[in-house]
């Protein structure tokens, strides 16, 4: 796993287009999150597509992402809770007016997502007490955040904007009081699969 992330970050380096398989880089992720203290007092479910499809983005950024989405899912989630990352693959474009047009949702990016199919969409959900509105706003400008002073800097979701802008996808977020919140990772995958 190590060497394919590596070679990633070569990739990077000298500016090549890069795809990755979603199924290798969910694999990776319930790897890295396996023992992780924030993941181990919940239930997490990684659901891998049931057929693989290539990724438009860089691996190491869109791991990176869903490490930081998934860690978060666990901090806003009460011990035993259910958090899952799941993907699913939209032959067309995504309706982004799902996030746009009710409150308690969100979309990051919409001016310059690359909304052309096939879209890939990686959901992230937790069970936690959901985004108070005057957060949900400002939810990725930096050193915002939910959790009690000394557990965030602020700077996770900031970074994670960014890392979906460079890669030309959007983020839109759904919350719920009491209910939880979910991620929505939209990125562009290349046409014809793996």
């Amino acid at each position: 796993m190590s060497r394919r992330y590596l070679g990633f970050l070569r990739a990077s380096r000298s500016e090549e287009a890069t795809a990755v398989s979603a199924n290798e880089i969910l694999a990776d992720l319930k790897n890295l999150l396996w023992d992780h203290n924030a993941v181990s007092k919940h239930q997490l479910t990684v659901e891998p597509f049931s057929e693989d499809v290539l990724v438009e983005a860089d691996g190491t950024e869109l791991i990176q992402i869903l490490l930081n989405l998934t860690i978060n899912a666990c901090h806003a989630s009460k011990d035993g809770s259910a958090i899952s990352v799941r993907g699913r693959l939209h032959p067309g474009p995504v309706d982004i007016r799902v996030w746009t047009d009710r409150p308690g949702s969100r979309f990051i990016n919409p001016e310059k997502f690359v909304n052309k199919p096939p879209v890939v969409v990686f959901e992230i959900s937790d069970q936690g007490s959901g985004i108070p509105p005057e957060i949900l706003s400002r939810l990725f400008e930096p050193y915002v955040t939910t959790k009690s002073p000394g557990r965030g800097t602020g700077l996770g979701l900031c970074i994670v904007r960014r890392l979906v802008e460079h890669a030309d996808g959007g983020i839109g977020v759904q919350t719920e009081a009491d209910k939880g919140t979910i991620f929505s990772v939209c990125l562009q995958a290349r046409a014809g699969g793996v």
